[in-house]
């Protein structure tokens, strides 16, 4: 809604004005009135209407005096002269301040009115749309020369032309570069892909709020589920680079409920000398990887290293870890684990550089145990090794190779006694103790001490049925009884026998039983 100011020292034309239409159809909404020029412009700078409709003759300030002063102020304001017959020579002096149109108070009419706010609506929305415009391509222009400063293949000389473009003094301030990443959160939860660049937009928007009001000079742009900045102020201390970072990791944690981690390079006194230096940077951003959500990466705290993967892992390594499976040692395999993570930390290897190292090395393990694996069966332990390349934190790559070796430890168990008939048997007598209750595929593959997918493998091989269907057929079988022994309801037969859905209930036993309850029902007398 576009606002609106009346002035007019006569009331009843204000009301007059005010009731002549409905403003909201149109698009505006009236925010306040006045008798005279002076109060009319106090009311203009604290309400900063987009339209303002005045008399000319008032007292104390007329309609010339507020027009001026409204245009000195914001000349995008729209203004509409109200005026009389004799008042011709006053309006010719209100179009000298550009003012949108005029009209006759004795020929006011609601068609007439309608026309003119409609004018002035669309000369509104043109200005809006160009404001729009023109703010979209600053921030293409502060982005792209974000880009540039951040690539040290871009010509020096580029940077210096967008710098100064932009008003952006190349030296004698303080510069740093800034990256925000929120990709461990993220990853942890279950978010669309919607709602992961909602959340990336708004946190955008928090910062950059923060950064005008405390008068940062700054290039901004969202990467991915990170967002970089370039920082620029007369003076910075260590202290303000900490104080914005703890507002945003304070800010996400009580709007979105997501943690922030975070890389700020030294202070320099010049923006070159900072650009030459920023390798740093993007080493600093790639050892986010091994960092603990809340953390923010600094010169202080972080000194990066060039060791490699061959450097710092033995060969040794795997041929330990593939014994201690051979050996089905659970508590070695997790020992090994640990410190294989810590190795990778300690000595900085690159993130890609540490997942290429362990999707090898679970690809090895398949192929050493592939003789327990079932290949047509489309099973999930194949994809382990992409599942480590795509790992976001070190976290879910150590939890990744401990689902690898569990899944593999339970292969070679089973593959080695040959006792999936007993384990399944053990499945079923379960479920005929626990039927009416709630029974999932994960907590009965806790109970026999297999992975959920294995144990659904398995079942399905040996009860030639997968195991929901077995047990909706058993709960059936047992509705059955109820039927046929008891004069119990619909509504108490589907809760006694373990299901939470009358409507479910009813379609698994036509399902399974080939008409409907009380078809069924019916039948048995």
């Amino acid at each position: 809604m576009y606002k609106v100011l009346i002035v007019d020292d006569e009331m009843i034309v204000r009301i007059g004005l005010k009731s002549m239409i409905d403003w909201n159809a149109y698009g505006f909404e009236i925010i306040g009135e006045s008798g005279n020029g002076e109060d009319a412009f106090n009311k203009y700078l604290a309400s900063k209407p987009d339209l303002v409709i005045t008399d000319i003759k008032m007292p104390k300030k007329d309609g010339l005096w507020l027009t001026r002063k409204v245009k000195e102020n914001n000349e995008d304001t729209q203004v509409i002269v109200l005026t009389c017959h004799d008042e011709f020579d006053y309006v010719r002096d209100a179009l000298k301040f550009q003012v949108t149109d005029y009209i006759l108070k004795a020929e006011l009419k609601e068609e007439e009115l309608i026309a003119t706010i409609k004018k002035v609506k669309e000369k509104l929305d043109q200005e809006g749309k160009r404001e729009e415009e023109q703010a979209e391509d600053i921030i293409k222009k502060e982005e792209l020369a974000l880009g540039r400063f951040l690539s040290t293949e871009k010509p020096e000389e580029d940077v210096i032309n967008d710098f100064s473009r932009l008003k952006i003094p190349i030296d004698g301030w303080n510069y740093c570069c800034f990256q925000l990443d929120f990709s461990i959160s993220l990853h942890e939860r279950t978010y669309s892909q919607e709602q992961i660049k909602k959340m990336i937009l708004a946190c955008y928007q928090l910062l950059t709020n923060k950064l005008e009001e405390e008068k940062w000079t700054h290039l901004i742009k969202p990467f991915g589920n990170s967002i970089t900045c370039f920082l620029a102020k007369e003076k910075i201390h260590e202290k303000d680079i900490k104080g914005l970072f703890e507002f945003i990791k304070k800010s996400v944690e009580q709007y979105f409920n997501i943690e922030v981690t975070g890389v700020c390079t030294d202070l320099y006194s010049k923006a070159m000398v900072l650009r030459s230096e920023i390798d740093w940077f993007y080493k600093a951003i790639d050892y986010l990887f091994y960092c603990n959500p809340g953390e923010m990466i600094t010169p202080k705290n972080y000194n990066p290293g060039d060791k490699k993967v061959r450097n710092v892992i033995s060969p040794e390594y795997k041929k330990d870890l593939i014994h201690y499976i051979e050996e089905s040692d659970r508590k070695k395999i997790d020992e090994f684990l640990l410190k294989l993570v810590d190795e990778l930390k300690a000595n900085s290897i690159p993130s890609m550089d540490g997942k290429l190292y362990i999707s090898h090395m679970l690809g090895d393990i398949i192929e050493r145990f592939e003789f327990c694996l079932n290949q047509d069966e489309g099973e999930k332990i194949y994809e382990y090794p992409k599942y480590s390349l795509n790992a976001n934190h070190i976290s879910t790559l150590h939890q990744i190779m401990r689902d690898f070796t569990k899944e593999i430890l339970e292969r070679l168990e089973v593959s080695g006694t040959e006792n999936s008939a007993y384990m399944i048997q053990k499945v079923k007598d379960y479920i005929d103790e626990h039927f009416q209750e709630k029974i999932t595929l994960e907590d009965m593959a806790d109970y026999v001490g297999l992975s959920k997918y294995y144990l659904s493998y398995l079942f399905k091989k040996e009860e030639g049925t997968n195991f929901v269907s077995y047990i909706n057929k058993k709960r059936i079988e047992k509705a059955k009884e109820y039927l046929r022994d008891t004069n119990n309801t619909v509504s108490q037969i589907y809760d006694l026998v373990g299901f939470s859905d009358q409507q479910y209930f009813s379609k698994t036993f036509k399902k399974i039983v080939g008409m409907t309850v009380t078809e069924y029902r019916k039948n048995l007398k």
